[in-house]
């Protein structure tokens, strides 16, 4: 479910893909078990700090009731410690604008601490 993502330090670009992949087959244990402990998630303008177990409801609820027809990342920035990547979704009805803030782990993997979705004009 949730967008594009890889590493060399944080190489984004493979890091944001890894998310991609993960969001475009519905993999949401994937995407759940690479949330931080505490994540900041903001769908449509609902903004809050949730545990992980909490995140992983909300952004799955999420993505269950937008199917995805098309997921495309837009940009992806940062550096080897934290990176971001910004993505559009589109679903039978509306366009997402989906951003996604990284940070790098100690055993080259990543955790999401920060996820952003919101109507894409």
């Amino acid at each position: 479910m949730l967008m594009g993502i890889a590493f060399r330090g944080i190489c984004q670009n493979n890091t944001f893909e890894t998310v991609k992949h993960f969001i475009e087959i519905g993999d949401m244990k994937n995407i759940s078990n690479r949330l931080d402990d505490v994540v900041l998630v903001d769908i449509l303008g609902k903004s809050n700090y949730y545990s992980k177990r909490q995140a992983a409801k909300i952004v799955t609820a999420f993505f269950e009731e937008h199917p995805i027809e098309k997921f495309t990342i837009l940009s992806t920035g940062g550096n080897r410690s934290s990176s971001f990547g910004i993505a559009r979704m589109r679903t039978h009805d509306m366009t997402y604008r989906i951003t996604c803030s990284v940070s790098a782990e100690k055993n080259n993997d990543f955790s999401i601490h920060r996820i952003k979705i919101e109507i894409d004009d």
